[in-house]
């Protein structure tokens, strides 16, 4: 059993009033990037791998990302061991965690239903951890911290691990941050989310809508970059590609930024 994810995103930043109302684009950049992730079953063992170009994109401590990563997990009993090699940085890494890792809870604390899965990084021995408590059916609670984390290919290689489930567009970062806490809450068609960059000393607040099965809105703002974005996520059917489309500004004290935007284009193929 096996099956195939691609990625593809094509972004325009610097977009002022002239370059839209003349036609010239001499002040406009336009960057391209995707990824391809390929998942199959081997007895007991579920194989990944990953192979991306996103040079395009500008995050924190990840200058860049070209590469390819090859991941393997198990699962025995209650936890879930992984192990797997990243071929641009040269290094190995392994990871353990509750059974379904960050998606799913094999394990309770004080009656609440706990997540949580540590990686080893082999540039700069990195140790990164994560957790997640689900407070109730609507709420729950998220947590990271990074040990030895100075060590940026490490960085690089998480990212391209958690890019798996989704670009992260800049500056929304928190996800990947080195130690960041989050809650989300659930109410009816609503999701709000709130998180913190401990590093950046950086908030974030959005609010997301589901439209209906297909359509989901989201609004975001980035309080120490000064940045607001909204999005527009849909997925028509299972033989197009599920489309996102974004567009965002600085907004802030000093009035609006320059407004860039992308579209990101997401198909899944069972093999």
């Amino acid at each position: 059993m096996s099956n195939l994810n691609v990625r593809g995103f094509v972004t325009a930043s610097g977009i002022d009033s002239g370059s839209l109302k003349d036609g010239h684009s001499s002040s406009v950049t336009s960057k391209v990037g995707g990824r391809v992730d390929y998942r199959a079953k081997v007895d007991r063992f579920n194989f990944v791998v990953s192979g991306t170009d996103t040079s395009a994109r500008d995050y924190e401590s990840v200058p860049n990302i070209k590469d390819a990563v090859i991941t393997a997990d198990t699962h025995h009993e209650d936890l879930s061991v992984g192990f797997g090699y990243d071929a641009g940085t040269q290094g190995f890494l392994a990871s353990v965690g509750t059974s379904e890792g960050l998606t799913g809870t094999n394990l309770r604390l004080g009656g609440k239903d706990v997540s949580a899965r540590a990686w080893w990084f082999q540039k700069g021995s990195v140790i990164r951890s994560e957790a997640t408590v689900n407070l109730d059916l609507n709420t729950k609670v998220w947590g990271s911290y990074t040990f030895n984390s100075e060590e940026s290919s490490a960085n690089r290689t998480f990212v391209n691990i958690k890019e798996r489930e989704g670009f992260i567009i800049e500056p929304f970062t928190a996800s990947i941050a080195n130690s960041a806490v989050a809650i989300s809450h659930t109410r009816d068609d609503l999701t709000f989310d709130a998180a913190y960059d401990i590093n950046r000393n950086a908030p974030f607040l959005s609010v997301g809508k589901r439209q209906n099965d297909k359509t989901a809105l989201k609004f975001g703002y980035a309080f120490k970059d000064e940045v607001a974005l909204f999005e527009v996520a849909h997925r028509p059917n299972d033989d197009l590609p599920a489309v996102r489309a974004f567009v965002k500004a600085g907004a802030g004290a000093n009035g609006f930024g320059k407004p860039s935007g992308g579209i990101i284009l997401d198909k899944f193929f069972a093999l």
